[in-house]
Protein backbone atom coordinates (compact mmCIF):
# COMPACT_ATOMS: atom_id res chain seq x y z
CA UNK A 1 0.00 0.00 0.00
CA UNK A 2 1.11 3.57 -0.59
CA UNK A 3 1.25 5.61 2.61
CA UNK A 4 0.42 9.34 2.76
CA UNK A 5 4.13 10.28 2.74
CA UNK A 6 4.65 8.39 -0.55
CA UNK A 7 6.44 5.39 0.95
CA UNK A 8 5.12 1.90 0.41
CA UNK A 9 4.40 -0.83 2.90
CA UNK A 10 3.72 -4.45 2.01
CA UNK A 11 0.61 -6.07 3.41
CA UNK A 12 1.18 -9.66 4.50
CA UNK A 13 -2.54 -10.11 5.12
CA UNK A 14 -5.60 -7.94 4.67
CA UNK A 15 -9.28 -7.68 5.46
CA UNK A 16 -11.30 -6.79 2.38
CA UNK A 17 -14.69 -5.12 2.74
CA UNK A 18 -17.35 -4.94 0.03
CA UNK A 19 -19.90 -2.14 0.34
CA UNK A 20 -22.88 -2.47 -2.01
CA UNK A 21 -24.40 0.89 -2.90
CA UNK A 22 -27.24 -0.42 -5.01
CA UNK A 23 -29.09 -2.59 -2.49
CA UNK A 24 -32.82 -2.07 -1.92
CA UNK A 25 -35.43 0.38 -3.15
CA UNK A 26 -33.19 3.42 -2.73
CA UNK A 27 -30.30 1.93 -4.69
CA UNK A 28 -30.33 4.54 -7.47
CA UNK A 29 -30.12 7.36 -4.90
CA UNK A 30 -27.22 5.59 -3.15
CA UNK A 31 -24.92 5.60 -6.18
CA UNK A 32 -21.60 7.34 -5.34
CA UNK A 33 -21.91 9.68 -8.34
CA UNK A 34 -24.49 10.67 -10.96
CA UNK A 35 -24.70 8.31 -13.92
CA UNK A 36 -24.16 9.63 -17.45
CA UNK A 37 -27.40 9.73 -19.47
CA UNK A 38 -26.32 6.84 -21.73
CA UNK A 39 -25.72 4.49 -18.76
CA UNK A 40 -28.49 2.51 -17.11
CA UNK A 41 -28.71 1.92 -13.38
CA UNK A 42 -26.80 -1.21 -12.46
CA UNK A 43 -24.77 -2.86 -9.70
CA UNK A 44 -22.23 -0.79 -7.76
CA UNK A 45 -19.84 -2.05 -5.11
CA UNK A 46 -16.82 -0.48 -3.43
CA UNK A 47 -14.01 -2.80 -2.41
CA UNK A 48 -11.73 -1.52 0.34
CA UNK A 49 -8.93 -2.84 2.54
CA UNK A 50 -9.38 -2.11 6.24
CA UNK A 51 -5.64 -1.88 6.95
CA UNK A 52 -5.12 0.65 4.14
CA UNK A 53 -8.04 2.80 5.29
CA UNK A 54 -6.80 2.90 8.88
CA UNK A 55 -3.30 3.92 7.68
CA UNK A 56 -4.65 6.60 5.31
CA UNK A 57 -3.06 4.67 2.46
CA UNK A 58 -4.04 4.26 -1.18
CA UNK A 59 -3.46 1.59 -3.80
CA UNK A 60 -3.54 -1.29 -1.33
CA UNK A 61 -3.60 -3.89 -4.09
CA UNK A 62 -1.44 -3.62 -7.21
CA UNK A 63 -2.24 -4.52 -9.89
CA UNK A 64 -5.92 -3.71 -9.41
CA UNK A 65 -8.28 -6.56 -8.58
CA UNK A 66 -11.00 -7.49 -11.05
CA UNK A 67 -14.35 -8.45 -9.60
CA UNK A 68 -16.34 -10.96 -11.62
CA UNK A 69 -20.01 -11.13 -10.79
CA UNK A 70 -22.46 -13.73 -12.06
CA UNK A 71 -25.06 -12.99 -14.71
CA UNK A 72 -27.57 -10.72 -13.00
CA UNK A 73 -28.58 -8.21 -15.66
CA UNK A 74 -30.39 -10.62 -18.01
CA UNK A 75 -28.37 -9.34 -20.96
CA UNK A 76 -27.68 -11.87 -23.72
CA UNK A 77 -24.55 -13.98 -23.26
CA UNK A 78 -21.54 -12.27 -24.85
CA UNK A 79 -23.02 -8.76 -24.49
CA UNK A 80 -20.38 -6.27 -23.36
CA UNK A 81 -21.12 -5.26 -19.79
CA UNK A 82 -20.22 -1.98 -18.16
CA UNK A 83 -17.29 -1.64 -15.84
CA UNK A 84 -15.89 1.37 -14.09
CA UNK A 85 -13.36 2.67 -11.65
CA UNK A 86 -13.72 5.89 -9.73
Amino acid sequence: MVLPDGTTQELTSMNVRATEYTVGENGPENMPAPLPPQVGYTYCVEMSVDEALSAGATDAVQPAVVLLRGQFSRLPRGHGGAGGLL
